[in-house]
């Protein structure tokens, strides 16, 4: 690999680098491709560093050569095998099945509730399940916990779609969540619940 020579560039990617390395094993699905992401990502930030790198949003323009790899990589992968529709979930899909099971008169926040019954890997899992333009999206979003203007710039959106995107994938990943919780046994669902 090409040693960098630029002690400012060093700096800057080692501040982001764990972080970084999160993100992309949530966008890639397995440690292997979330490497060689990763990979590609600092050998083209290697190249156009510091001609092109936004002095001190470093981090977003980074991201945004890992959003530009993994677009890279998904198309690739879109040549060999049809992408799979986004399943459809309903807006408030975790409000409502947790009303129902009535842990609203449990807790202010139920969904939290939820979320604290679960492992770390099951919801990395359930973000990982996500088709590939959501999970980039809640990626970024849930891990870097980045304002609509950020996941925009990183992704070459207008904030409103950024937005639009993000709330899909969120609604998505609430009906993921929630079979993870049942599957899990972190919630107990009436036996007559279909969930398909």
């Amino acid at each position: 690999m090409h040693v960098i020579a630029d002690s400012d560039f060093e700096r800057l990617l080692t501040a982001i680098l764990d972080r970084a390395y999160g993100v992309a094993l949530r966008m890639a699905r397995g440690t292997a491709e979330a490497e060689l992401l990763l990979s590609e990502t600092i050998a083209e930030a290697v190249r156009r560093y510091p001609k092109d790198a936004p002095g001190p949003a470093f981090g977003l323009w980074f991201y945004r050569l890992l959003v530009e790899a993994f677009t890279k990589s998904r198309a690739r992968r879109l040549r060999e095998a049809k992408q799979p529709e986004a399943e459809e979930a309903t807006e408030l899909f975790l409000y409502h099945e947790t009303q129902r099971l009535g842990m609203h008169s449990q807790s202010r926040d139920p969904a939290a509730v939820l979320l604290s019954k679960l492992r770390p890997e099951q919801i990395a899992a359930a973000v990982e399940a996500l088709p590939d333009d959501y999970r980039v999206l809640c990626a970024l979003f849930l891990y870097e916990d980045l304002r609509y203007v950020e996941l925009a710039a990183i992704l070459g959106v207008t904030p409103s779609v950024a937005r639009s995107r993000l709330h899909r994938g969120r609604n998505m990943l609430q009906r993921t969540l929630w079979r993870v919780a049942v599957e899990s046994g972190a919630i107990q669902e009436p036996a007559t619940r279909n969930l398909a």
